[in-house]
C-alpha cells in the first residue's frame, strides 16, 4: 500500500522538473490508482477503498476522458455492492453502460451487474438492468444464461408502463434464444406472446412470421398436420393484420415451400419468383426457384 501510495507523487516530481507526462507516465498512476483501490476492497476496508476512489476522481481532472475513469468507476460500483448499497451499484453500473453501451467499459459493467444477480444476494434489478444483462449473454452466445434473465426481465416489471415497454421484447428476445437453441416448439410460444398480448409492438409482425417458420420447420420434422394447422393460421394472421409490413413480404416464400412439398415444383418455382427483393427470404428465394426449374425440367 505504501509503495502504491509514493507512486502518486511522480505527478509532482514531474512538475516540479517541468516535464509534461506522457503516455507511461500516465499508465504508471493510473495503474496505482486501481490498484490501490482493489487491495484496501480486498483487505476488506470498503469505506477507505470508496474514500480513496471518490477523491481521485474529484482531484484528477484528466482521468474524464481516460481509461483509468471508468475502471475506478467501476470499482466503485463492486465496492458498493459489498457495503451492501445495491441502489447505488446498480445505479453506477447503468451509468457506465449508458456512457459507453457498445464499448469494453459497457461491457463489463453489463458482465459485473451479472455477477451481481448470480451471487445469491437479495437484489432487485429493475427490467432494464435484466435486459442489459440478458443482451450481455446473448451477444455471447450464452442463451440459457439470457433466457434466465429475460425471465427475470419480465417478473420485474410492476408499472403498466414497465410491461409496455420490455415484456415484447424479452418475449421478442426469448423466442431468438429458444431457435438458436433449436428448440423450436418453445421459440413458436414465445413468439407468439408478443403478437398475441402485444399486437401494437413493432415485433409482432415479425414474431408472427418467426413463429410461422417455427412451425414449418415442426411439420417438416413430424409431419404433423396440427403443426401445419398453426403454420396457416399464423400466415393468415400475418397476411390480414399486417398486410404492408415487411415481413408480409416473405409470405409467398411459405407457400412455396408448401407447395414444393406436394411435388408442384413449375407452381413452387412460380410462387418463390414471387418473393419482392425487400423481402428477407429474396435470396433464399431465387436459389429454390432455380432448384425448383431444373428439377421439374430434369
Amino acid at each position: 500500500e505504501s509503495k502504491l501510495r509514493s507512486t502518486f507523487a511522480l505527478r509532482k516530481r514531474l512538475s516540479e522538473a517541468k516535464i509534461r507526462p506522457n503516455e507511461y507516465h500516465h499508465r504508471i498512476i493510473y495503474g496505482a490508482y486501481l490498484a490501490l483501490a482493489q487491495t484496501l476492497q480486498r483487505a476488506d476496508r470498503l469505506g477507505e477503498a470508496r474514500a480513496f476512489v471518490d477523491q481521485v476522481l474529484r482531484e484528477d481532472k484528466t482521468l474524464e476522458k481516460e481509461w483509468a475513469g471508468p475502471a475506478l468507476r467501476l470499482e466503485k460500483a463492486d465496492i458498493l455492492f459489498k457495503m451492501r448499497d445495491v441502489p447505488g451499484a446498480l445505479a453506477l453500473a447503468t451509468e457506465i453502460i449508458r456512457k459507453d453501451p457498445d464499448g469494453r467499459w459497457g461491457f463489463l459493467a453489463k458482465d459485473k451487474m451479472k455477477k451481481w444477480g448470480e451471487s445469491g444476494a437479495s437484489v432487485r434489478f429493475t427490467p432494464e438492468q435484466m435486459m442489459t444483462a440478458a443482451d450481455s449473454s446473448m451477444d455471447r452466445d450464452q442463451f440459457r444464461d439470457a433466457l434466465r434473465d429475460l425471465r427475470r426481465c419480465i417478473e420485474a416489471c410492476r408499472t403498466e408502463a414497465e410491461k409496455q415497454k420490455y415484456q415484447a421484447s424479452a418475449y421478442y428476445k426469448m423466442g431468438q434464444c429458444f431457435q438458436a437453441m433449436q428448440r423450436t416448439y418453445e421459440a413458436a410460444c414465445a413468439y407468439e406472446k408478443v403478437f398475441t398480448r402485444f399486437p401494437k409492438d413493432p415485433n409482432a409482425p415479425k414474431a408472427c412470421y418467426e413463429a410461422v417458420r417455427c412451425y414449418n420447420v415442426e411439420f417438416a420434422l413430424s409431419g404433423d398436420k396440427r403443426d401445419d394447422e398453426q403454420k396457416e393460421k399464423f400466415l393468415t394472421l400475418l397476411a390480414n393484420t399486417w398486410p404492408r409490413d415487411p415481413a408480409a413480404r416473405n409470405l409467398k416464400y411459405v407457400q412455396a415451400e408448401k407447395v414444393e412439398k406436394t411435388g408442384d415444383l413449375k407452381g413452387a418455382a412460380e410462387l418463390y419468383r414471387q418473393v419482392g427483393e425487400d423481402a428477407e427470404a429474396y435470396e433464399s428465394a431465387l436459389v429454390a426457384q432455380g432448384y425448383c426449374y431444373y428439377a421439374d425440367a430434369a
